[in-house]
């Protein structure tokens, strides 16, 4: 999680130094970019990989009852 908020806040660093003047900064800049996007997948698509699994796994758990009724049934 730490990493994907790091590219992402690379992202915008590196698209203001895109800018520069200095054209092998911006063109070198550029590059970067498209190596960041890169991260930025992969570090989203591991953060929805970790939701939905723990989502999975928390549908399978079993849910308390209170006198045989259901958490869902009384909330109702």
């Amino acid at each position: 999680m730490f990493c994907f908020f790091t590219d992402r806040d690379g992202k915008y660093q590196l698209a203001s130094l895109a800018e520069s003047g200095f054209d092998p900064l911006s063109q070198t800049c550029r590059f970067m970019l498209t190596e960041e996007a890169h991260h930025m997948f992969v570090g989203e698509a591991g953060i929805m990989r970790i939701v939905q699994r723990a989502l999975r796994a928390d549908a399978r758990a079993p849910r308390p009852t209170i006198s045989g009724r259901t958490a869902a049934s009384i909330c109702a």
